[in-house]
């Protein structure tokens, strides 16, 4: 799968992550995960040796019902995006999105591209009938984004998560495909 981007003069392309991707996915998650307080982790909580990535990303790519894509430029990964589908039978018509973006790249068409090409894999699936996705009750850009893409919040966990010394609620939103 290759989709190719270009909004504001910011080419980038969007492509299925492989074993190779793996110590750039790892550098890549860390550094997001530096860069905004909206993640559900620390950088140093993702503990991941290049080995257990590429591990990862091979499983990731033999699934009927997860996907691990990548963005990227010229250069350097810009952008992730993460299906993990359900392992059980009688969750397996399910996935977990996640999207993560490079600061830099915010507001470049590269979330919106990640999000239609999975939307796209999707919607061809004969396995994939539901994705739902977290988001931090504050991230009011990402609940927008999301609710843009076909998105719905389904509910609330209060006090889901503990950032900075403090509590946040988390929005559950979800889509299904029929």
């Amino acid at each position: 799968m290759k989709i190719d981007g270009n909004k504001n003069n910011s080419p980038f392309r969007i492509r299925k992550a492989t074993p190779k991707d793996a110590g750039k996915t790892i550098l890549f998650i860390k550094k997001v995960a530096k860069e905004h307080p909206f993640g559900f982790f620390e950088s140093r909580e993702f503990k991941v040796s290049v080995e257990e990535q590429k591990a990862y990303i091979r499983k990731m790519n033999r699934s009927r019902n997860s996907l691990f894509l990548i963005a990227e430029d010229a250069s350097e990964i810009v952008g992730i995006g993460t299906i993990v589908g359900g392992s059980r039978k009688r969750n397996q018509h399910t996935g977990e999105l996640s999207i993560s973006i490079s600061k830099k790249n915010y507001s470049k068409g590269i979330g919106t591209a990640i999000l239609e090409a999975i939307n796209d894999w999707a919607k061809l699936s004969p396995f994939i009938k539901r994705i739902s996705l977290k988001v931090f009750a504050d991230n009011r850009q990402a609940i927008a984004f999301y609710k843009k893409g076909g998105f719905i919040k389904e509910g609330c966990i209060r006090r889901g998560a503990f950032v900075e010394g403090r509590f946040i609620d988390v929005i559950i939103m979800g889509k299904v495909y029929l």
